[in-house]
């Protein structure tokens, strides 16, 4: 299988609407193994469940889950790592290019009834979107060789399949059945990149989660260095006194993507703390905005980037 690394943003789903983001997954296949990493910040629920963490395919208009394991979130904060066969997920028969998504759902005791799915948390990156009702339910009273596939329009007529039914995600797709193309902001657009010197950047740098919105996103680590990889009409921040004064004060600086932006759709950010002599500052050397984050190592008071959109 082909060398695969991805991020994915991951949301919380309340009663089936898409949410906030709570963390992220940090996704590589090389060698025909697949490793996952799971960070979450900001996952509060109002129980302390375990949550079994899925990856999932499609099915027409269903999604079907492959379950990796359990993690713990506790204060909203967990992290989860996998290990496994990109080829055969979990003695699945489903290989990882088949994989559309994963999702997080309560575990533990109430495993032996059907799961209750007012909370989860969930990333898709096919443009499909993600659908808590839209999951085949396994069915543990019934045994664990049987899921209980629930269908929307009659669920009072559920139909039971056997282990050996269970569609594969090789099967033909019915067009006409699949979800609706969400309007919103999706996982597939934090893993797609159209430029090269960027795709390139983000293979080789640590992605990091900063903010707890989706305006920016695909972020990673860069150093004054890296400029010289972006597009040519930005090599004049090498000589920004704001840039690499916040640079030599913090020892990094981020790159990542805009959602929403008619031009580069790239920006660059500086570290820092927010004040308004900081930003006065900020606006002479053309870094406009600023955008307060949720970075656990930087314990000060008001911290977060200052940044400015690439020109491409």
């Amino acid at each position: 299988m082909d060398y695969n690394r991805m991020v994915a943003y991951i949301y919380s789903y309340n009663d089936g609407q898409k949410c906030k983001n709570t963390g992220f997954a940090k996704i590589e296949v090389r060698q025909d193994i697949l490793k996952l990493q799971i960070n979450m910040k900001g996952a509060y629920s109002e129980n302390s469940y375990i949550w079994s963490v899925n990856l999932f395919y499609r099915k027409n208009a269903r999604i079907i889950g492959i379950k990796l394991g359990d993690m713990n979130i506790k204060s909203g904060v967990g992290e989860y790592r996998y290990a496994g066969s990109a080829l055969d997920i979990e003695k699945s028969g489903i290989d990882f290019n088949g994989v559309k998504g994963l999702y997080l759902e309560e575990s533990g005791e109430n495993e032996k009834s059907l799961v209750r799915r007012s909370k989860m948390f969930a990333s898709e990156w096919d443009d499909l979107g993600f659908s808590p009702d839209a999951i085949a339910s396994r069915d543990w009273s019934k045994g664990e060789g049987e899921i209980l596939v629930e269908f929307p329009q009659a669920p009072s007529e559920s139909t039971v399949l056997t282990a050996a039914e269970v569609p594969d995600s090789k099967g033909p797709e019915t067009k006409a059945s699949e979800p609706e193309v969400p309007e919103y902001f999706t996982a597939q657009q934090v893993t797609k990149v159209s430029d090269e010197w960027f795709e390139k950047l983000s293979r080789e740098r640590n992605h990091v989660f900063l903010f707890a919105d989706d305006e920016l996103y695909d972020i990673i680590e860069i150093s004054p260095e890296d400029i010289e990889r972006l597009p040519e009409t930005n090599w004049g921040l090498k000589n920004n006194s704001f840039l690499n004064h916040g640079y030599f004060q913090f020892r990094h600086l981020i790159l990542g993507r805009m959602y929403e932006r008619e031009n580069c759709g790239y920006f660059i950010g500086v570290p820092g703390v927010y004040s308004r002599r900081d930003r006065n500052t900020a606006a002479m050397f053309d870094f406009y905005h600023f955008k307060f984050s949720m970075r656990s190592d930087m314990r000060l008071s008001q911290f977060g980037y200052w940044y400015r959109e690439l020109e491409c």
